[in-house]
């Protein structure tokens, strides 16, 4: 069982374009959503004068459409300039988040003490490590650090102990393997 590093740990997220897992379904989705807005007004605009209500009904439609994937493209492009490091000192664990577009900084701490259970979120190319503690919780967003960090973290806090919950019985074999 590990209690202590010695010299801490350091892991930094990957960038947008070395995630093509989790980017390319995302952009695919978005450029249908664009077409399937686009081909709305265009129906709207053909049956305009034939039947005024259809006509009315579908630029509603695309116009509702049009606003969530607005909406949707925003929030893709704000996520495409942030990156996470994640630091595991001796007694802390430090999650930093980088803003590349407004350079904010933020960070969160938790002690490596107070931590009483870790919440292993298996969403395929989306996983995420939930650490809970005493004053808080620090979600780390594993899926962003790619499947060899993924394994090194979970095998991480699996050698110092710790109850995790929701761990795939394939990641569970990987790390007790790779402890080896």
């Amino acid at each position: 069982m590990v209690t202590a590093i010695t010299e801490p740990l350091k892991y930094s997220s990957k960038s947008q374009k070395r995630r093509p897992l989790a980017i390319s379904p995302m952009n695919t989705a978005m450029f249908c959503g664009w077409a399937s807005t686009g081909l709305l007004f265009v129906a709207a605009s053909k049956i305009m004068h034939s039947n005024m209500l259809a006509a009315a009904l579908l630029l509603v439609m695309g116009s509702c459409l049009g606003y969530y994937m607005a909406v949707v493209t925003m929030e893709r492009v704000r996520d495409s300039g942030k990156f996470y490091e994640l630091i595991i000192e001796k007694d802390k664990v430090v999650l930093s988040s980088v803003d590349k577009r407004s350079n904010a900084i933020s960070h969160q701490h938790l002690s490596l003490r107070d931590i009483t259970l870790a919440e292993y979120c298996p969403m395929k190319d989306a996983s995420t490590l939930v650490l809970y503690g005493a004053p808080s919780h620090i979600e780390i967003p594993l899926w962003l650090f790619g499947s060899s960090v993924e394994l090194q973290i979970v095998e991480y806090f699996l050698n110092r102990g710790l109850p995790m919950t929701n761990l795939p019985p394939e990641l569970q074999h990987k790390a007790s393997l790779h402890e080896r």
